[in-house]
């Protein structure tokens, strides 16, 4: 976890406590969710206005455990790290088990660390990737029945993405414990039983609520699904998919070989299909499609697994090659968007008090672009957020104008005239006079223009 966190640093500069209500830092990702998790921690139930954070209205565990304890949020936002250090430090032990070799299971949980859920655990506040990862991790390789039980009962209430996962999990569970064997069949339907009751009823409960009660994030879900598997943006989704895993898709690869070798073929190509589904939906329910590809993590550590099973050596060579590899290749969290470097702690440390759009012309036309993308799937606030963000960039002037109008038709769309009315004002004072955008104000906005001006 260290080793990672020297290599791929969280973003100091966005998410100090200083900066949380930070005006030119708001859109960011590291602490876009931050606001409306502190909500969770006044009220566990409270309706979420972002559609595209609306998500966390179901993700209630932590934000329940949180109110019953009085938790402030200085607090919480260490329990995301917390998830990424126990889910590291299963996975080490789990690698010791299996390999009863120290160096494989550093180097194996070393290499998971590199991973974007990682970056993203312990670098965006209200993130619990880590106890995501915990949770795959312990469905499709624990052997105790009763873990099996209570991480299906409470990992759809940190993430429903779980449940999008399960099937590829507990078909990796099987082939990983050679479920075709006679003996093994009765045991893993047993562990399937324990998995899929509680999962299928928080389904049953999801859908009821979609069905006759109101369910805007899942809506909200299948639309932009729909929206990003019939666009333009495959470039992206496929760059997110291998900033996901990297050089870990190597020994991903040594798992599907050994499948392939050892399992009987109904059993990998029904497994490689559940694979291609999960991968499908998980990229393209969400706009990070980096973090989104984490997914195939369990993958990559069944294949550390199947290799050592063969010859541990052969296992250590590849297990360390590939840990080299993703220290040395650049990482980045790729959206849909846009695409954000990962520096190195001393490089973070460096810029911690740079982080502004003002200084970044192009950075603030990526700004626009996302904005215009949250519009599209409906978010008006999140959007909002963004033009907040980009007018706070002062040095702008010169597009500021434009700028400003975007934001006044949010404010419009949301019924705050006044808001609208102060923006346009802004626009017309910083444009040149006589020039064509103080004709194009009086053209389109001169109604609102007319309640400030004589």
């Amino acid at each position: 976890m260290l080793l990672s966190l020297r290599m791929f640093s969280p973003a100091f500069g966005v998410i100090q406590p200083t900066r949380w209500d930070a005006v030119e830092v708001l859109s960011r990702p590291e602490i876009n969710r931050w606001q409306f998790v502190r909500m969770q921690l006044e009220d566990p139930f409270v309706e979420i206005q972002s559609v595209s954070n609306k998500v966390i209205e179901w993700r209630l565990l932590f934000p329940l455990m949180a109110y019953a304890t009085g938790m402030r949020p200085e607090v919480y936002a260490w329990l995301p790290v917390l998830g990424a250090f126990l889910c590291l430090s299963w996975l080490a032990w789990l690698l010791r088990r299996e390999t009863a070799s120290p160096w494989l299971s550093f180097l194996g949980t070393a290499l998971f660390a590199t991973g974007s859920w990682h970056f993203v655990a312990v670098g965006w506040l209200g993130y619990f990737d880590g106890w995501f990862m915990l949770a795959l991790l312990l469905t499709a390789f624990s052997r105790s029945r009763h873990v099996l039980l209570v991480t299906a009962l409470l990992a759809p209430w940190v993430d429903e993405r779980f449940i999008l996962a399960l099937p590829m999990v507990l078909g990796l569970r099987f082939l990983f414990l050679k479920g075709w064997e006679p003996e093994q069949r009765k045991p893993l339907l047993k562990d399937a039983v324990c998995v899929l009751t509680p999962a299928i009823a928080y389904l049953v409960l999801r859908l009821a609520v979609l069905v006759f009660g109101s369910d805007g994030h899942s809506g909200f879900m299948l639309e932009g699904m729909l929206a990003v598997i019939g666009g333009d943006q495959w470039p992206l989704v496929l760059w997110g998919l291998w900033e996901g895993l990297r050089a870990g898709f190597i020994l991903l690869g040594a798992c599907l070989f050994w499948s392939y070798r050892d399992a009987p073929r109904w059993a990998f190509f029904t497994f490689l299909g559940l694979v291609a589904l999960s991968t499908l939906v998980s990229m393209t329910i969400a706009g990070d499609t980096a973090r989104s590809a984490s997914v195939l993590w369990p993958l990559a550590v069944a294949g550390i697994l199947m290799l050592a099973r063969e010859q541990k050596p052969l296992a250590l060579w590849f297990c360390g090659g590939t840990l080299a590899a993703n220290l040395l290749l650049p990482a980045y969290l790729v959206f849909l968007v846009d695409q954000r470097p990962i520096r190195s702690l001393t490089e973070e440390l460096d810029r911690i008090d740079s982080y502004t759009v003002a200084k970044d012309p192009q950075l603030a036309l990526r700004y626009a672009d996302y904005a215009n993308y949250l519009v599209n799937l409906h978010d008006q606030d999140g959007a909002l957020q963004v033009y907040d963000d980009i007018v706070y960039a002062n040095s702008l002037e010169a597009s500021m104008p434009l700028y400003l109008v975007k934001r006044a038709e949010l404010h419009l769309a949301r019924g705050d005239r006044a808001a609208a009315t102060g923006d346009v004002q802004t626009a017309w004072t910083l444009s040149r006079p006589g020039s064509s955008q103080r004709r194009w104000l009086v053209e389109h906005y001169g109604d609102l223009l007319r309640e400030t001006q004589p």
